[in-house]
C-alpha cells in the first residue's frame, strides 16, 4: 500500500466492513460463551440464552465467511479500477 497511494482508497471500504464484521463475531463468541455458562446453571429462562447461542451460529455461519470475500477484494488492489483516464468520467456521448 506505501508503494501505490491508490490500493489504499481502493481497499478502505473493505477493510472497514471486514473489521465490522469481525468486531460482531468476537462479540456474539462473548455471547455464546456467557449464555453457555448460564445455560449450565439450569436458569428458569433457558430459552433466551439457547436463543442467544442460535443466533450466535446463525451470525459465525451466514455472515463471518463474508469476510473472506472481502480480504479477497481487499488483495485486489487498484490497478484495475485506475485504468480508467479523468477523461472517461467527464465525456459525453
Amino acid at each position: 500500500a506505501m508503494a501505490n497511494p491508490n490500493h489504499l482508497g481502493a481497499g478502505a471500504h473493505h477493510y472497514m466492513h471486514i473489521m465490522g464484521i469481525v468486531t460482531l463475531g468476537f462479540f456474539w463468541l462473548k455471547m455464546a460463551k456467557v449464555a453457555l455458562a448460564k445455560l449450565a446453571d439450569k436458569p428458569s429462562d433457558h430459552a433466551f440464552y439457547e436463543a442467544k447461542l442460535v443466533s450466535a451460529g446463525y451470525y459465525a455461519e451466514r455472515f463471518l465467511p463474508d469476510a473472506g470475500a472481502l480480504r479477497r477484494k481487499l488483495e485486489a488492489g487498484s490497478d484495475n479500477m485506475m485504468k480508467l483516464t479523468a477523461e472517461a468520467f467527464t465525456t459525453v456521448a
